[in-house]
């Protein structure tokens, strides 16, 4: 008969069963969100990096202080799930109408011929509502003199608003 392997206890720890480098990773992943770069800035290898921080996300401990740190951060930011849902709400339901006020404009050519062309013009800021302030990503100059102006991807936020509501917004396909 052969002798059974004696299997390894696992080390128990004072910090609840993690380790130093659990903590490293918990504290990247929370600060970075991936769990593939933190777990290789904590120190482990980078072969299989992606599975095993996985692994280590469906460990019940370090899930649990990954859950614990979430919630002491929202409540030291003083946010909600409601304040987000509002966030993507503002972008997702944004009218361009809501930024840009739209008129005519004559231009003359050298030739003397008019041309008549519609314009888009971005309203006063005392003139957007808080939607259309908080939906406006960045705002610059063009070498040309007019302006750039980056709204947020409204594609995005309806994405994640369907996400959160168990709204699927792929297209049925038969």
């Amino acid at each position: 008969m052969v002798p059974k392997k004696k299997r390894k206890k696992a080390k128990k720890n004072k910090n609840g069963g993690i380790t130093p480098r659990n903590r490293k990773f918990i504290d990247i992943f929370i600060q970075i969100g991936n769990a593939t770069e933190a777990y290789v800035r904590a120190g482990y290898s980078k072969n299989k990096a992606g599975r095993n921080a996985n692994r280590l996300l469906k460990n019940d401990v370090i899930l649990a202080e990954v859950e614990k740190r979430r919630e002491e951060i929202t409540k030291q930011a003083n946010i909600c799930a409601q304040d987000v849902i509002n966030e993507y709400a503002k972008m997702a339901f944004l009218k361009s109408s809501d930024v840009f006020s739209y008129d005519k404009t004559t231009i003359i050519l050298d030739n003397g011929v008019e041309i008549v062309k519609g314009v888009a013009l971005l309203k006063p800021h005392n003139e957007l509502s808080i939607a259309a302030d908080a939906s406006i990503a960045s705002i610059k100059e063009t070498a040309q003199g007019g302006l750039e102006i980056k709204l947020y991807d409204k594609q995005k936020a309806l994405d994640s608003l369907g996400k959160y509501f168990g709204i699927s917004t792929e297209a049925d396909v038969d």
